[in-house]
């Protein structure tokens, strides 16, 4: 495979047969060119690159990237505090573990800087184009290809795929609905769009929301500032650190301890015991789906957990305590570890807003109830967009978009592809198992899944793939009929749910573990295959008769070696 930073497509590829096929060039699976673009160079993006320069051959990847870096989701979010929610050994890629990483919960500069030497040490960078941000992909039925267009620092740039993924993710754009809130006029920041240079010390301010970034940005914030308001639109339940039993020693108050040198040592020069602490994570953690049983044991254990310990902590506000826990289930709502989250509520220049925002004004926040409170700063951590659409316009067959309509209910093919876009691949597609575990095992496995459906177009003579209309409205029919009777479908508002239609596209309707076994094998046949020439060509792959091996000097007896691999045991 070819690596590239050139920007000239394949064009049209032939449809002519080579007759008679005795005499011609192609033997059977020749493959054809193709010119692979890519959006995006965080994890999935990363882990495409790497491995389609291992498991492709005659293809060019081009991967476009917005910014000037690596990094995706940890390159955008650089707010006070931010850091991965789930232990960070099993936040890495399957292929390249860390023993060194610093503590339980890595920060994200410490989770950049292990993408940027993934990146480095399989030689990805040759591949991206910085700065580089698609605008819009049109797909052109004449020649088969995506027509891009891109634009790098204010010059717009023309490109052509063969095929296109979008590996760009779903926690890099911000969501700003607050009413008024470009009325303020002193620093606003957004925790995806977060300035360094504001200075916090001693100052008033506002934090909105109560999600995943607001649970790591407070104990940050609180220490510096005079005082801090969270407005907490609805409650939410803060979780115990996960997988504590593992990861930090029993007695301690430390909910994100340092890993001792000598535990890094032990990984480092043990690689077996480092795959069996590894593993006991990730068991761990696959084992928590049976929460999602709204009526099961698991769940009912876990809110008597939960509501214990969020007392425990806020027994100094045993009101506020009481006030943040939810009626519906845990798990409803994304839980995060609530490292020092709750212990900065029980602070004394902490105190929790629960009346609604009316409007943003000049000086700072008026609520509901229609009082005022002036603010230094206003910190908005409100979440992303996580429509599952695409921050670029996007028209497929048929004058195909992502309309208000569809992101209203976005439906797809295994989270892998969607309706009406032909040899179109995308990451964490609707109903992706984002909440299913870490995303890192899921990543791998779809882009497997992707380079082996390449592999088919590539070699067997097909023009484009598309999955089934059919394929697409039974899979969703499972999905929603599946979720609706878990805790997922309870009263809460939730990134996991579009907040009009009440449809869950943000999780996989099953275990992660699950997810992975059916990604391992793939089903072509909810696919639409178009043979390039027409269906009377549908052959013109096997070519002249002969395998590349027998034309190219290879090994002609190939199916010994695979017999004595791959021998049957005894019968019993």
């Amino acid at each position: 495979m070819t690596l590239i930073a050139d920007s000239k497509p394949n064009g049209v590829h032939s449809k002519e047969p080579s007759v008679p096929y005795i005499d011609s060039p192609n033997y059977l699976y020749s493959r054809k060119k193709l010119r692979i673009v890519v959006i995006g160079s965080g994890f999935a993006g990363i882990y495409f690159a790497l491995r389609a320069a291992e498991k492709l051959k005659d293809v060019e990847v081009q991967i476009y990237e917005r910014h000037n870096e690596v990094g995706g989701t940890w390159l955008a979010n650089t707010y006070l505090g931010a850091a991965c929610d789930f232990p960070c050994h099993i936040y890495t890629y399957t292929f390249a573990p860390n023993p060194n990483w610093s503590r339980v919960y890595a920060g994200q500069a410490e989770i950049l800087e292990y993408l940027k030497d993934v990146a480095d040490r399989y030689n990805v960078r040759k591949a991206i184009k910085f700065k580089h941000t698609v605008k819009t992909a049109f797909w052109n039925e004449v020649t088969a290809q995506w027509d891009l267009t891109i634009e790098h620092e204010g010059e717009i740039i023309k490109d052509s795929a063969d095929v296109f993924i979008n590996a760009s993710g779903v926690l890099t754009d911000a969501k700003l609905t607050v009413p008024g809130i470009y009325d303020f006029e002193g620093p606003m920041l957004h925790s995806a769009e977060w300035d360094s240079s504001v200075e916090f010390k001693d100052k008033n301010v506002a934090l909105i929301g109560n999600g995943s970034s607001a649970i790591q940005l407070l104990p940050q914030l609180q220490k510096m500032v005079k005082n801090i308001d969270n407005y907490v639109r609805n409650p939410t339940w803060i979780t115990p650190a996960f997988a504590s039993d593992l990861t930090i020693e029993k007695g301690s108050n430390d909910n994100n301890p340092l890993y001792t040198e000598e535990q890094k040592k032990t990984w480092r020069e043990d690689p077996e015991a480092f795959l069996q602490f590894r593993k006991k994570l990730e068991h761990n953690f696959n084992n928590h789906w049976h929460l999602v049983n709204p009526n099961g044991p698991v769940q009912k254990g876990a809110r008597k957990e939960v509501a214990e310990q969020m007392r425990k902590v806020l027994a100094s506000k045993p009101d506020l305590a009481e006030s943040l826990m939810p009626d519906w289930a845990v798990g409803c709502r994304r839980v995060s570890p609530g490292v020092g989250y709750l212990e900065c509520l029980a602070e004394d220049n902490v105190h929790v807003i629960r009346d609604g925002i009316e409007t943003v004004t000049k000086e700072g926040i008026r609520t509901i109830d229609g009082k005022t409170r002036e603010y230094d700063i206003i910190v908005a951590a409100t979440g992303y967009d996580t429509s599952r659409s695409a921050n670029f316009e996007l028209v497929g067959r048929d004058g195909f978009r992502f309309t208000p309509k569809w992101k209203l209910a976005p439906r797809g093919y295994m989270a892998i592809a969607i309706e009406n876009c032909p040899n179109y691949f995308v990451f964490h597609g609707p109903n992706a198992p984002v909440g299913n575990g870490s995303t890192i095992p899921y990543i791998e496995h779809v882009g497997d899944y992707m380079i082996e459906a390449i592999k088919k177009l590539q070699t067997e003579n097909y023009r484009t793939v598309m999955p089934k209309t059919r394929a697409i409205e039974a899979f969703t029919h499972y999905c929603d009929t599946y979720l609706e009777k878990t805790i997922f479908a309870d009263s809460c508002q939730s990134t996991y749910k579009n907040r009009e239609s009440g449809k869950i596209r943000g999780l996989w309707p099953g275990s992660g573990c699950a997810y992975i076994d059916i990604i391992r094998r793939p089903r072509w046949e909810d696919y639409e295959w178009e043979v390039e020439g027409g269906d009377d060509m549908m052959f013109h792959y096997m070519g002249n008769g002969f395998t590349e091996a027998e034309l190219n000097g290879g090994d002609q007896a190939f199916y010994l070696d695979d017999a004595i691999a791959n021998g049957p045991p005894p019968l019993p």
